[in-house]
């Protein structure tokens, strides 16, 4: 977190795929920053030990080799070419670039480096959970007690995680916000109701999240 974050978008390139390997055209990686939707072309299965650049396949998150089309940041790209990858360049998200989180994560890593006990676990979460926040999902589950008297209102109408009896007349109920509208209207037609959901508004940065997760690797 301590390295070059992206903060403003400065444009969106259209490449129409163009190609890119370590020595043709790497200077097209070399003067951006930001994240690239494109087509990769791994090494040969037998001449790469462990392939690197993860991709999405049935829901879970692999490592493999072949060609298939990913959104990478450009800074795992540009380490990738160096081991053989090469790329379709299809469109381009430039950012500026600005140090967000230097000061801060010197101030709480002095703190979890001098402290015990609950010092130190403070400091340890301020920490571990910056980086998670903004990479949190839109949909948010909320908390809310009624009466035994609502209960059925709201099942007939919110889309409910949890349910916890407190007392015979109180329950606790996790409720789903933010629900895709799509998915709540399938959703709708498999139950046949109307089920809702409220829109609250969640602060996140996707692009800080995934620099952080591709500056992990490198």
């Amino acid at each position: 977190m301590k390295k070059p974050m992206p903060y403003k978008l400065i444009e969106v390139i259209n490449y129409n795929y163009l190609f890119v390997s370590q020595q043709s055209e790497a200077i097209i990686l070399d003067n951006f920053f930001g994240f690239l939707d494109c087509i990769v072309i791994s090494p040969p299965f037998n001449s790469i030990k462990i392939p690197i650049l993860p991709t999405k396949y049935n829901g879970e998150t692999i490592f493999p080799t072949g060609s298939w089309r990913g959104t990478y940041f450009s800074e795992e790209l540009k380490e990738a070419l160096k081991h053989g990858y090469k790329f379709k360049l299809i469109t381009g998200y430039k950012y500026s670039k600005i140090d967000l989180f230097s000061d801060y994560i010197d101030h709480f890593y002095q703190l979890k480096k001098t402290n015990i006990g609950i010092k130190r676990f403070i400091a340890k979460m301020h920490l571990n959970q910056l980086y998670g926040y903004f990479g949190r999902k839109q949909t948010l589950i909320g908390t809310i007690n009624i009466n035994k008297s609502d209960l059925r209102k709201i099942l007939m109408t919110k889309v409910v995680k949890t349910i916890v009896k407190i007392t015979d007349d109180i329950y606790t109920i996790l409720i789903y916000f933010n629900l895709n509208p799509d998915f709540l209207k399938s959703l709708n037609a498999t139950v046949d109701m109307e089920l809702q959901t409220e829109y609250k508004l969640v602060f996140s940065n996707v692009s800080i999240a995934s620099a952080v997760t591709s500056y992990a690797p490198i």
